[in-house]
């Protein structure tokens, strides 16, 4: 029991529940449990703590970590939820998402500057057509 599926379907065995049950208590599908317990995908780490309390165990439990390893586990799975996304890794996804922000600061300074250029020359023409 070392992934986090796989630790997913044991505690869902233990507290009782189908896949189905757990699907409707987390408002997911039930396919997205079976991907989850078969290490094809990872829950929202949204639903991390709500999974945790609902099995009766600690988020780090859950996690399989212990005090003085819950740091690197949680980097851990950040990591492993960002290959997941995209394939191309955690870090990789930051690099890109700041480029994006980057892009987009520039984006906004352009149309700010095209906005004033505009309001300049209805303001000429104002000022032309009431002279």
């Amino acid at each position: 029991m070392n992934s986090l599926g796989e630790k997913i379907a044991h505690y869902r065995r233990k507290a009782g529940l189908t896949q189905e049950q757990l699907a409707e208590k987390c408002s997911v599908t039930a396919q997205a449990v079976s991907k989850w317990e078969n290490g094809i995908t990872s829950p929202d780490i949204s639903l991390i703590a709500p999974l945790a309390e609902l099995f009766g165990i600690s988020c780090d439990e859950l996690m399989g970590a212990n005090k003085a390893e819950t740091g690197e586990c949680v980097c851990k799975f950040c990591r492993q939820v960002g290959n997941q996304r995209n394939g191309q890794g955690f870090k990789k996804s930051q690099e890109v998402s700041q480029k994006n922000r980057a892009r987009v600061r520039r984006l906004r300074r352009r149309h700010a500057g095209e906005n004033h250029g505009i309001k300049k020359r209805r303001a000429a023409t104002a000022a032309r057509r009431y002279a």
